[in-house]
């Protein structure tokens, strides 16, 4: 199998995930020294390049929201009595942290 040159990539992303926070960012090989950064995040007077580690998911166990989206959904959910079964994650990533994980991911 021949090794993978340049050319043959796309696009390059990175993503972290944070204890805390979460961001991402990425760049093309059709302008490779633009680097695109995930959108600014607004939270109440808080403008950011990153969004709270948090993941929200439905009763059914699928995917709702995640960052400040799944903080105000799962607190609307608390608010008017509705959370029941549904399954709202924060700081995940530290009992992460002794499993190596490698995820690559090729378009």
């Amino acid at each position: 199998m021949a090794e993978a040159s340049q050319s043959d990539y796309v696009m390059v992303a990175a993503i972290d995930i944070g204890s805390y926070s979460s961001g991402y960012a990425f760049s093309t090989n059709y302008d490779p020294l633009k680097i695109y950064i995930n959108p600014t995040w607004y939270a109440l007077w808080l403008e950011t390049h990153k969004t709270p580690t948090c993941v929200l998911l439905n009763p059914s166990g699928q995917f709702d929201s995640f960052g400040y989206e799944a903080e105000d959904t799962f607190a609307d959910l608390v608010e008017d009595q509705e959370h029941t079964g549904w399954m709202f994650f924060q700081n995940f990533p530290l009992t992460l942290h002794n499993n190596k994980v490698h995820i690559i991911v090729v378009f």
